[in-house]
């Protein structure tokens, strides 16, 4: 029976396309068995045992590009993972390595290719970052989100977009339950506000500054992350959590008049396939930016750069208000948000996969 293990974690960003793929093999072809490499105290763990796929957790080190002392200290922390790692490929055998990124992913990846084990990689970011770049040189086979990527890893190589789940995974009534288990007012138009996996300290400062303005405009579903970036705000048409389930948050996507978001992957692939009216606001000097770009280039989302908002934070409001006031914009913006993310990703990684001679 094939094995295949599953490496990513730190964040949600390099989790959500890999649990994508593990569904679309829970579909139709359960003979495939699946475990999970990841971090110690991640976001991951509670993700994955949602599902109950077999978990590893190995120490591991963010290497940084410039100097920092933090490198001195956590390396020996790479070592200690990627021991840690031959344990666990000599006790599961694995017949494949996937990993779409993280820190986590090095070490074990590393093992992997030592033990002959095939790897493939998944490059979600325009820009391929540290980890891919430390780990591409080993895979078979390098799978990516956007076709521009294909010149960054030459013949292994393949454009399948961004695996996601199947957003129809619910039925309706589960659907309108949980919207209503928010207490939404209903008669304001709904504005969802969201900052990625771990939140947005530059984004939550800006909401809770501006939160009186946008409440009479709009009701807000405000996701902070981590709780040390909360506020405590009485205030009319304002929900504010620090996280939410993300097949709940799915639906509030879907029921939302205008998105506000950071730039990560997995969320510009749920915003795409949804069809949402998006502003984004990516993390300055960072891979997010050059994933914005090509929301700019295809005029799919009106991207707002932080040191813009660090001189006029009512330009928040003014583009809310603007798509709100403007049928025309929001059928523009839904349309053309649409047609960036190629389809179909998990199921052609799942067929990848079958064509790999195990």
């Amino acid at each position: 029976m094939p094995k295949i293990i599953l490496t990513g974690g730190g964040s949600g960003g390099s989790v959500s396309p890999l649990l994508a793929i593990w569904l679309e093999f829970r579909k139709s072809n359960k003979d495939f068995q699946f475990s999970w490499v990841g971090t110690r105290c991640g976001v991951e763990r509670e993700m994955v045992s949602k599902f109950q796929i077999p978990f590893y957790a190995i120490h591991c080190a963010k290497l940084r590009r410039y100097f920092s002392l933090r490198n001195l200290i956590e390396f020996p922390l790479f070592f200690i993972g990627f021991f840690h790692s031959f344990f666990i490929i000599w006790k599961e055998k694995p017949s494949l390595v996937l990993s779409a990124g993280s820190f986590v992913s090095v070490p074990f990846v590393w093992a992997a290719w030592i033990m002959r084990v095939p790897i493939i990689i998944h490059q979600q970011d325009i820009r391929p970052g540290l980890a891919n770049k430390l780990m591409a040189p080993l895979a078979r086979l390098i799978t990516v989100t956007f076709e521009k990527s294909l010149a960054d890893y030459g013949a292994k190589a393949r454009w399948i977009g961004n695996p996601m789940q199947d957003l129809e995974s619910q039925d309706e009534n589960t659907k309108k339950n949980n919207l209503e288990s928010l207490g939404l007012e209903k008669k304001l138009p709904l504005v969802l506000i969201i900052g990625g996996g771990t939140g947005s300290r530059f984004i939550n400062e800006l909401v809770f500054s501006k939160i009186f303005k946008i409440s009479k405009i709009s009701e807000v579903v405000h996701i902070t992350g981590d709780a040390k970036n909360n506020s405590e705000i009485s205030c009319n048409n304002y929900h504010q959590y620090g996280f939410l389930d993300h097949d709940l948050i799915l639906e509030i996507m879907r029921a939302s008049s205008v998105v506000v978001s950071r730039c990560g992957l997995a969320t510009l692939t749920e915003l795409s396939y949804l069809a949402c009216p998006t502003i984004l606001i990516p993390m300055a000097n960072t891979h997010q930016e050059d994933n914005a770009q090509i929301f700019v280039d295809q005029k799919s989302a009106i991207v707002l750069y932080q040191d813009e908002l660090e001189r006029d934070q009512d330009l928040l409001i003014e583009k809310i208000q603007e798509i709100l006031n403007s049928p025309q914009l929001v059928s523009e913006l839904g349309q053309n948000i649409n047609k960036v993310m190629k389809r179909n990703a998990s199921c052609e990684m799942r067929k990848i996969i079958l064509d790999f001679n195990f």
